[in-house]
């Protein structure tokens, strides 16, 4: 077997990578092709790939840090593909699920590496997430440039539908397939019986997309063993006819020796039967020692790759805020006693502002708990009474659950519901209440590694308060003679409710742990 795509060189198998690639040698795997990622993680790849004869590689720029190309990168990347062990132009592609790169520069890089790979006469290993009509079309443009060489390469850990899969086809590429054909709630099985033999391969993604019987666990190239026999198992076939087909089509596309590949099974000290008797015994091991595990893992089959885990994870953080507030009061009077002659007025204070800090826990990628605390002051409550009348002071504790609909974007989007403990004092009389808060916005993630994460978050939060409260105000029919202006009006006791729209401005900064 070759395991066509693994990621070996990560810092996930920095403890025992030497192991892992014993483990893969001793179930029969034969070469290992690991397809680049970063710039600046091409030194480390590049020794990991001189560290065993079995280890192959690609060179390019995953489209997550296509903002990293340049001409240095480029011309790197073709100096590499002189060497022997430099199989592919790779990883590189789209990918519209995340936004680490402007979408416009990942397709001036993916058309770029395309073209080095046509001229270089090098194969593509190409990631899709969330982009084939782009994609396709820009294969298929860079396909119809006259050259001496056709654009050849693999749509690796291929899940797009039937007629992305044709067009594929149609343009002579390949489609390798990973652990996401063994999950329960798998929808390729179609897919895979309709690849010809001749058109797939299989492999791990490790340390992603781990197959069952080890979801949730790190994967590693041993495991592709259970992503050929699913797809024996889809196809009919016999796991033998797999392994032999994808090898094979592995050997052509990336020019590999078949004499090294007979080399390194003799090496193993079996022959072609007994290697496939080897994986059926283990296959069974497997099934009878991780009964209960597969229970287990089965349950969720929502699709588990170590990409998936949200770049901008939040845990616990710490913020400030400022912003106006407004601040609809209806005070209720007696019949005939309000100011203007009926029992409920509203009154409107604008612009005034607001303060505070806040408390932030995500216990779930796109959830967070909030329980913030604010400040304003009303100093002219009561236009026209500004000499008689007290100040107004708001306080309120927010308890607020915010829930995003994004959280793997730079910018993400989100409501928020929760309730609010009101504490004020109006013209000098102190009274509580409770209400509920209404939240929508956006926050901005900036990430610094190793450090933590910095949010700006621009937000509308609505504050109604519950019922009613007894509050004291200056009576304006009720006029009293005399010359002190604290003693002009008469007060009345009252209630009232009262609505805050609150603009809010936060920084909020999740630090590492």
């Amino acid at each position: 077997m070759i395991d066509t795509h693994c990621h070996i060189d990560g810092k996930e198998f920095d403890e025992d990578r030497a192991k892992l690639i014993e483990r893969a040698k001793n179930i029969g795997i034969t070469k290992l092709i690991i397809p680049a990622i970063e710039p600046n993680r091409f030194e480390k790849l590049w020794q990991v790939v001189n560290s065993d004869d079995m280890i192959y590689c690609g060179f390019g720029v995953h489209p997550h840090n296509a903002s990293e190309y340049n001409e240095d990168v480029e011309k790197l990347i073709i100096d590499k593909l002189n060497e022997k062990k430099v199989v592919a132009v790779g990883e590189i592609g789209l990918d519209y699920y995340y936004d680490f790169a402007p979408k416009d520069i990942q397709k001036q890089v993916f058309r770029r590496q395309l073209e080095i790979a046509k001229q270089y006469d090098k194969p593509v290993i190409v990631h899709n997430r969330e982009t084939d009509n782009d994609i396709l079309e820009i294969i298929k443009s860079v396909q119809s440039e006259n050259s001496q060489n056709d654009l050849k390469g693999v749509l690796h850990c291929f899940s797009s539908d039937l007629e992305v899969l044709k067009q594929a086809l149609d343009l002579g590429f390949l489609v390798s397939f990973t652990g996401n054909v063994t999950f329960k709630k798998s929808t390729l099985d179609e897919i895979v019986k309709y690849v010809p033999n001749d058109k797939i391969m299989i492999e791990t993604d490790s340390p992603y997309i781990t197959p069952v019987p080890y979801r949730g666990k790190r994967n590693e190239p041993s495991y592709v063993k259970y992503v050929a026999e699913k797809i024996a198992e889809i196809k009919n076939e016999s796991i033998e006819n797999i392994i032999n087909y994808t090898t094979e089509n592995a050997m052509k596309l990336f020019k590999l020796s078949l004499i090294l590949i007979i080399t390194s099974i003799l090496n193993l000290g079996l022959n072609s039967n007994e290697l496939f008797a080897q994986i059926k015994v283990q296959n069974q091991k497997a099934t009878v020692n991780q009964t209960i595990e597969i229970e287990e893992t089965e349950e969720d089959d929502e699709y588990i790759e170590e990409e998936d885990e949200n770049p901008y994870k939040k845990n616990l953080g710490v913020g400030f805020f400022v912003g106006p507030n407004t601040i609809v009061v209806t005070e209720f009077y007696r019949v005939g006693e309000g100011p203007n002659g009926g029992d409920e007025f509203d009154r409107t204070y604008e612009g005034f502002a607001f303060f505070g800090g806040s408390l932030q826990y995500s216990p779930l990628d796109y959830l967070i708990l909030e329980t913030s605390y604010y400040a304003s002051k009303n100093i002219n409550p009561t236009i026209g009474f500004e000499s008689v009348r007290k100040p107004d002071y708001y306080n309120g504790l927010e308890v607020t659950s915010l829930w995003i609909a994004n959280p793997s974007k730079r910018i993400n989007f989100f409501g928020g519901i929760g309730g609010t403990f009101l504490m004020n004092n109006l013209n000098g009389v102190s009274s509580t209440a409770v209400g509920m808060n209404f939240s929508i916005g956006f926050m901005g993630n900036i990430k610094f590694e190793g450090v933590g994460l910095l949010n700006l978050v621009a937000q509308w939060r609505l504050n109604p308060q519950f019922g009613r409260q007894d509050i004291s105000v200056l009576d304006p029919n009720r006029k009293i003679n005399s010359e002190d202006p604290a003693e002009k009006y008469k007060t009345i006791d009252i209630q009232a409710t009262q609505f805050f729209s609150m603009p809010r401005f936060s920084l909020v900064w999740y630090p590492e742990f």
